[in-house]
């Protein structure tokens, strides 16, 4: 007849029930009932009740119960309570957990083993003490209701995709494991050389199972390596003598939210030969911030769920079903990196035309340009897509991609930008390929933003590359070059209009080192505001400007050299300059040396009232200057603050140009 988890736990091992969450019970006799319907037969079909054994974190909490106190001295049979089994764990044996706080890292060598918690995540802990918190060495494994947390400490690992803080870690070979009911958080958060991956499947674990589980609170290193990870399925085909890929993964009804790494965010990968599902999932909150490496200009990627071949693996994702999942908020508090974010992503090597997406809402809510859909692939019917599926603002298929229905999108180079900038209606956004344009001039409201790339503005022959005249303005990401003919890589004109609200994120600027400024002596500008109105809400935010100003100016208003100004910031309100990196200003010409950041009031004869200057300077890197800084504050010393700045190679590093005084 068949038997019930109440027909021998209540009876052997003294444990209630009502213990058990009710969907484990229901598994578990679903199992049974498999295995105990019929006639009776014998008892080689029923698994022996010996076999579930009991954790409680104290030997007084297994009130003379035969058990452990360590999850893994259970797997083992080792140290055991009150005659407690000193085998290894059987076969398809039931190891139940009981609440309490377990620190040790696990590994999990026997077939069909489940470790179940009574009381579920909220009160049972595992705390890994290595690089993987649970490791799973064996098939038919079930690791079900318990929060797994694993700070790393300890740990040092090289950052990649596929190494770092684990929380669960599938090896080869193993097949039909699921993980689920459980809550994965603070991987790698003390630890600042291995990224975190919360489940990690590797080369021919078919049948893999990650479902109802909340991943969240995944933070990487500090290096410009690797990527954070919630969920990867790594098919490592024709690696380690494995020659098949990854069958019927399934990835369902997680909430997957708040990873963030300075170079790259995935919530769900499946990277080379793996087919499977991707379902239900609840996605969000995913940021990302870095630097490219060797410029240190702003770098990094977002990408939700991404089907790509990396790593050893020979060919990518196929056979794919997306459905029923919502995505938002992503790269919101990080933006202007160096791609835009990405909701899904196809690689050059999946079999776009296996792949079904549908029923999924994506919710484009970040300050920067997202891309809903990239298909790369080629095989991927982006009709069927745009149709089938939810998208907020509305969606629009432009090539291989998906892109939010409110983007002007701009590609082609040459004037393209401009005429876009002409054509458009104030406040509109517009996506900017990664071509080469000539100097534009904004005269409305509009976000410049890039996307696949850095758009480059060449401004050689000409000045300057890009001319601010109106209120409410976004230029991001982008690069502008000049020469000895560009005075000024981006102009801010208070004159022509743009007073308020103008913020100049990503961009890099360099090779500005044409003469000018109408001053006494002739000076070249990387980011130059200036006018006969006051400036207010400037936002100047992790720009890298390079090589401004010359040390060789002959027949240049008979100077011998140009002073560079990274940055010459006048009569600005309330402006913000943080993180910056001004590098190798060039040129002294008299009492005027060259200077990483002004901050200047208005103090020109030609108008009727002066402005002074306010500003927060903060987190800006300075490198071969004369100045690093210059205060040109003349009221209230309050009204500039300068904080936290970095000078290498630089002769002074604040000067003060009026009475008041300052410290960083």
């Amino acid at each position: 007849m068949p038997l019930t988890l109440l027909d021998f736990v209540q009876q052997v091992e003294n444990v209630t029930v009502d213990d058990i969450p009710d969907s484990t019970q229901d598994s578990i006799n679903d199992e049974l009932d498999q295995q105990t319907s019929g006639d009776g037969g014998n008892d080689d079909g029923i698994t022996n009740p010996s076999d579930a054994r009991i954790v409680a974190d104290t030997v007084a909490d297994l009130n003379d119960r035969a058990g452990f106190t360590s999850i893994q001295d259970a797997i083992d049979g080792t140290n055991g309570n009150n005659e407690a089994a000193t085998d290894t764990v059987a076969e398809d044996g039931t190891i139940f957990v009981e609440p309490g706080t377990y620190p040790e890292s696990i590994t999990l060598g026997t077939s069909g083993v489940t470790i179940q918690s009574t009381q579920g995540s909220g009160e049972t802990t595992i705390n890994g003490q290595s690089s993987t918190a649970v490791e799973v060495r064996a098939s038919d494994v079930t690791i079900d209701g318990f929060e797994i947390q694993n700070t790393g400490t300890g740990i040092s690992a090289e950052p990649t995709d596929f190494s770092g803080v684990i929380g669960v870690s599938v090896q080869s070979k193993n097949t039909g494991v699921t993980v689920r009911n459980c809550e994965l958080r603070d991987l790698g958060t003390e630890n600042n050389d291995a990224n975190p991956i919360g489940v990690y499947a590797q080369g021919a674990t078919s049948g893999i199972t990650v479902e109802d589980n909340r991943i969240e609170t995944l933070e990487g290193t500090d290096e410009d390596e690797g990527a954070v990870q919630a969920v990867l399925i790594n098919s490592q085909r024709a690696q380690n003598g494995i020659s098949t890929g990854i069958d019927n993964a399934r990835v369902a009804n997680n909430t997957i939210t708040d990873l963030l790494d300075t170079r790259s965010t995935n919530a769900v990968r499946f990277n080379g030969d793996v087919s499977g599902e991707i379902v239900g999932n609840t996605i969000s909150d995913l940021n990302t911030e870095g630097d490219i490496p060797g410029t240190n200009a702003p770098g990094g990627f977002t990408q939700v769920i991404s089907l790509t071949q990396g790593g050893n693996s020979t060919t990518g994702p196929s056979d794919v079903t997306i459905k029923n999942n919502d995505i938002s908020s992503i790269e919101t508090t990080t933006p202007g990196n160096f791609a835009p974010p990405v909701h899904l992503i196809l690689g050059s090597s999946t079999d776009g035309s296996s792949v079904t997406v549908t029923d999924n809402s994506f919710s484009a809510d970040s300050p920067d340009v997202e891309i809903f859909v990239q298909d790369g692939s080629g095989g991927l019917n982006l009709g069927s897509v745009e149709s089938g599926n939810t998208f907020s603002p509305s969606a629009q298929v432009n090539g291989s991609d998906i892109f939010p229905g409110d983007l002007t999108l701009v590609s082609g180079g040459g004037d393209a930008l401009q005429t876009a900038i002409d054509g458009a209606s104030s406040g509109d956004r517009l996506a900017i390929d990664d071509s080469t344009y000539n100097p534009v001039t904004v005269t409305k409201p509009l976000d410049l933003q890039s996307i696949f790339g850095r758009p480059t503005i060449d401004a050689s022959g000409s000045n300057p590359g890009i001319a601010i005249e109106a209120v409410d303005t976004l230029v991001s990401g982008f690069e502008v070059t000049g020469d000895d003919n560009t005075v000024s890589g981006i102009s801010i004109r208070t004159s022509k209009g743009a007073t308020q609200d103008i913020r100049l994120r990503n961009n890099v600027v360099s090779g500005i080192t044409g003469a000018g400024g109408g001053g006494d002596v002739q000076v070249s500008f990387g980011i130059l505001s200036f006018g006969d109105s006051q400036l207010q809400n400037l936002r100047v935010v992790n720009n890298v400007i390079d090589t401004v100003g010359r040390t060789s100016a002959s027949n240049v208003a008979g100077q011998s050299e140009v002073p560079g100004f990274g940055m010459q910031l006048e009569e600005i309100s309330g402006a913000f300059v943080f993180d910056n990196i001004v590098r190798d200003t060039r040129g002294t010409e008299g009492q005027v040396e060259n200077y990483g950041i002004g901050i200047q009031p208005l103090d020109d004869n030609s108008v009727s009232a002066d402005f002074p200057a306010s500003a927060t300077v903060q987190q800006n890197t300075i490198e071969n200057a004369a100045v690093g800084i210059v205060r040109g504050d003349t009221t209230d010393p309050n009204l500039t603050q300068i904080a936290n700045n970095t000078f290498n190679s630089v002769d002074t590093d604040i000067r003060q140009i009026s009475q008041n005084t300052t410290t960083n």
